[in-house]
This record gives C-alpha cells, structure tokens and sequence, in this order.
C-alpha cells in the first residue's frame, strides 16, 4: 500500500507516533487510504510479513527419545499428533540438559508426560 507520492506511505503506511488528531493526514488522503485497503482485502492480498515467514525445519528426534517413545504406543502416538512446536519444546528441553542424569530424568518425564497427552509447559496452558 504504498504511494510514493505520499508523505504518508513512510514505513508501509505508518503515521508513526501518533499523540493527536492533528497528527492524522488530512481528511480526504485517510478515506483514500482506507479505501485502498478495503479493495486488497477484497482482492484476498496478504500482507509481506504474512506471506514471506520462514518456518524452521523440524529437529530430529534424539535416538534416546524415539527409543523411549517406541516402547510406550501412546506416548509415541502422541508425540506424533502433538504440532511441530510441541515437538520441538520436549526435544529442546532434553537436548539441553548438560549431565546425563540430568538427560536421562527429563527423558523419563517427558515420556510419562508425553504419553498423558500433556504439552511440555502444560501447567501453565490454563493460567
């Protein structure tokens, strides 16, 4: 939505800080503008923002885990049904654990958790 022509098309139509009505552009330049925003939405055009956004590539699952994962059906469906995000957090969570016993603990709750249906922060999904 930008017009080159505009003072206003700066920063993809931001009027920047805005602390009055003065601030505004004129009358007829704003009904210009919400009008040429109404004909993109109409016409079903995203913003670049939405339509450019990478997404990450899935991590592997540690060895450990899908080990464990394969010895309890229902943790391993699941891990399977839960998103990619949901996956990622148990598998960052155990990969950053330092000492093996420390690894080897998360990896025990997260496969109890896991096979309870429950998101790694799951506590907190209610608050």
């Amino acid at each position: 939505m930008s017009d080159p022509k505009s003072k206003w098309s700066e920063a993809m139509g931001s009027f920047g800080r805005l602390t009055s009505v003065k601030d505004l552009p004129p009358k007829a330049e704003l009904i210009k503008l919400v009008k040429k925003a109404m004909a993109l939405n109409d016409d079903g055009v995203k913003a670049p923002h939405m339509t450019n956004r990478k997404k990450r590539p899935a991590l592997p699952v540690p060895k450990d885990l899908a080990a464990a994962l394969a010895k309890s059906a229902t943790a391993r469906e699941h891990f399977d049904a839960f998103s990619p995000s949901a996956r990622r957090e148990y598998i960052e969570w155990i990969t950053e654990a330092k000492a093996p016993e420390t690894r080897l603990r998360r990896l025990t709750t997260a496969v109890e958790w896991i096979g309870e249906g429950k998101r790694r922060n799951w506590k907190y999904e209610n608050c």
